[in-house]
């Protein structure tokens, strides 16, 4: 069985203005190589969220990249909401 399994199915639907523009932001902040691997991602992580679906190990992968980047944008805004409490100054251990 291959590790790439050809992707046969086309699925088509329509967007407003402001979804698309708004896909389309965040698929460039994100460096995603386009809207459709967006999708297709989203569409995949909704399936694995809801345990439904046979899942291959690719899809795995992507879900697990997904997750991935989820946890790397929570971090940074931890780190954001720890940098505000403590006034944006490093603490610095002082030896004595």
């Amino acid at each position: 069985m291959p590790i790439f399994k050809s992707k046969a199915r086309l699925v088509t639907f329509r967007l407003t203005e402001w979804e698309y523009e708004s896909i389309k932001s965040v698929c460039l902040e994100n460096s995603v190589r386009s809207i459709s691997e967006f999708a297709r991602a989203a569409v995949v992580k909704e399936i694995s969220r809801q345990g439904r679906g046979n899942i291959s190990f690719t899809d795995d992968l992507g879900t697990l990249t997904l997750r991935l980047q989820d946890i790397d944008v929570a971090a940074k805004e931890i780190s954001q909401c720890i940098a505000k409490l403590l006034g944006n100054e490093r603490v610095v251990a002082r030896s004595g």
